[in-house]
């Protein structure tokens, strides 16, 4: 603490630095009008009056000439305490701000990286929309974090065959997108390479399952995955079922609106594991397609997705009954797109407000080609 005794008469301005010179006063005469930045502690002495300021506390206490010297003594140390604790709470609060500012940008540091993430994550899957002559695809993710866990890849092989696949990492946010990360590059990857191979997606499935594996050494996490090609000359879906949700097979019913059978799991790939978790060996299964078809594939974010109530009650999540019913209001003829956002509006309509709790992954597939199948009526209605 600084201490100022701004003097007119310099014999009490002398009484009082001797008295206070524990604490080195600075002694000035009013006619020099010095005033020092620094100083704390203002000392003003007129002819009638002993003034001291506080300047840190912003105030002032008189006392009259002549003085009682033990009152003035006793007033200054305590004046010097409450600085010590003033300067100190300044000083904490210096400090806080540091640590507060340092935080703020650590915090957006982080959020740009996040936002950054979410750019290169998007930017791994394909556009959400396809549509060749013979075959519109639309595919979306929403992830209930900035991350998702969730993802979605397609490609076609030829004009006649596309490639797709669906999948649901295991974990949330940031673990989740560094796996699913790992697996739509190892899937972009193994596709270029296998491709030409009949059997390519056996050979995708076993290699992400030992790729999955390897990465389990460091943390135990498996992605569930539904990977198929669609072959439209020859009216086959080939697929493999990696533990994933069953998808549905949508066809046009007498009054023009969608009848949703699911694939339902039998003894052949009932006990197909995850991807990453799997000890076996994937092998592809082909099944026939009707005439006209579409196809919808989706992540239990979408049957999971829960309303105020939690997950307390079958009742309370949204449920494969509610998404059949959903798809069954829809006319055959809307497009893939439309068909989701359907969907889409119905969760969040079902939601009541609640919090979106996992990623909800969508994609459908349309043919737009009409192939006669032997033994099958193929009049269009």
């Amino acid at each position: 603490m600084k201490i100022a005794i701004i003097y007119s008469n310099q014999l009490i301005a002398t009484q009082l630095g001797v008295l206070l010179k524990e604490f080195k006063p600075i002694l000035l005469s009013s006619e020099d009008d010095k005033r020092i930045k620094d100083i704390t502690l203002e000392i003003i002495i007129t002819d009638k009056k002993v003034i001291i300021t506080n300047r840190l506390a912003n105030f002032s206490h008189y006392y009259d000439i002549p003085f009682a010297e033990g009152r003035i003594l006793q007033d200054v140390r305590e004046q010097q305490i409450l600085c010590d604790e003033i300067d100190d709470l300044r000083t904490s609060n210096k400090i806080l701000q540091v640590e507060v500012n340092q935080k703020r940008q650590i915090e957006e540091h982080t959020f740009n990286a996040l936002k950054n993430a979410v750019l290169v994550q998007k930017g791994l899957m394909p556009n959400s929309s396809y549509n060749n002559d013979n075959i519109s695809l639309y595919a979306n993710v929403i992830p209930a974090e900035m991350l998702a866990g969730d993802f979605y890849f397609y490609q076609p092989i030829t004009d006649n065959k596309i490639f797709f696949v669906i999948g649901d990492v295991s974990d949330k946010n940031i673990d989740a997108s560094i796996y699913m990360t790992r697996m739509i590059t190892s899937i972009k990857s193994l596709i270029q390479k296998n491709k030409n191979y009949d059997d390519y997606i056996e050979i995708l499935a076993n290699e992400l399952n030992e790729i999955g594996k390897q990465d389990n050494k460091e943390k135990f996490q498996y992605c569930t995955m539904f990977l198929g090609e669609i072959n439209i000359n020859k009216n086959e879906l080939t697929y493999i079922n990696a533990g994933h949700d069953e998808p549905y097979i949508l066809t046009e019913n007498s009054q023009g609106k969608i009848t949703p059978k699911m694939i339902l799991k039998d003894d052949f790939d009932e006990n197909y594991g995850p991807i990453g978790a799997f000890l076996g060996t994937y092998k592809s299964r082909i099944i026939s397609l009707p005439n006209k078809y579409k196809l919808y594939l989706y992540t239990d974010g979408v049957t999971e997705a829960a309303n105020a109530n939690g997950h307390t009650l079958d009742l309370d999540r949204y449920g494969e009954k509610r998404l059949e019913k959903m798809i069954s209001k829809c006319r055959f003829t809307i497009s893939s797109e439309n068909i989701c956002k359907a969907i889409e509006k119905d969760i969040l309509s079902f939601k009541q407000g609640a919090i979106q709790n996992d990623d909800i992954t969508q994609i459908c597939i349309s043919t737009l080609k009409n192939i006669k199948v032997k033994g099958e009526n193929n009049e269009s209605s």
